[in-house]
């Protein structure tokens, strides 16, 4: 049907008919010629083809899959024969390889891992699979937007300069969420600077006395931060 009888038209509905069954029932892959037919792009994955087109193992795809509720738990067949909807998964596809761990995070940003553990915590870094057992979890990318977004806000200091502190170090102090700290510094009510000579994460530097104020205010105006100190 493909060769020597692909231009006799007497075929054609069978062809057709047979050709359709193929593309409804398999993962062919793109640009895969099926009964004359040059697929342009791929309809249909299996966990198998999934899993190499991402490059990680059969099992890990899975867990990945099944986060992402493209295939069903409930399904037994061997992993070649569970088909799910290629184009459902594009995102994930091209997110997966992205995945890094905990110390090249911390290298593309220059965070330290208490740095990064605050940001994940205070919900300004993302975790992409806080719910499956992954060590690598982070898309340096995210670190490097938030880096970007601060370094236009921020104004040059010296390193020898007095007076200034780490997001870290300001958060540790004061008991701030680094939410908070970054918000303020989004609404310009905290100077942001950035030390000579540092680059990344690490180099970013605020006020102690606007950290101070920003904690004396948080506190005024928290009714549980009184309700706190009340029963102290």
């Amino acid at each position: 049907l493909a060769g020597h009888l692909k231009n006799d038209a007497s075929f054609d509905p069978f062809r057709d008919l047979l050709r359709h069954h193929i593309l409804k029932n398999c993962h062919i892959p793109a640009g895969e010629a099926v009964l004359g037919y040059t697929l342009p792009e791929r309809r249909l994955h299996a966990v198998t083809s999934f899993s190499k087109a991402v490059g990680v193992g059969s099992k890990l795809a899975k867990q990945f899959l099944l986060d992402a509720q493209a295939i069903d738990a409930s399904d037994q067949r061997p992993d070649s024969r569970q088909l799910f909807d290629a184009g459902s998964v594009v995102e994930l596809a091209v997110l997966i390889p992205q995945l890094v761990g905990l110390k090249e995070m911390g290298l593309g940003m220059n965070a330290t891992r208490s740095e990064l553990f605050s940001l994940r915590d205070d919900g300004i870094l993302p975790q992409r699979f806080p719910l499956l057992p992954l060590k690598n979890q982070w898309v340096i990318a995210d670190g490097l937007a938030i880096v970007k977004e601060l370094t236009k806000l921020a104004s040059p200091v010296s390193i020898d300069e007095l007076g200034w502190e780490t997001i870290q170090a300001a958060r540790r102090r004061k008991l701030i969420l680094v939410a908070n700290i970054i918000e303020a510094i989004r609404n310009r009510r905290l100077a942001l600077g950035q030390r000579g000579g540092e680059t990344g994460y690490h180099s970013f530097c605020v006020r102690e006395d606007e950290i101070n104020a920003l904690a004396t205010e948080r506190v005024r105006t928290d009714p549980s931060s009184k309700q706190r100190k009340g029963k102290s």
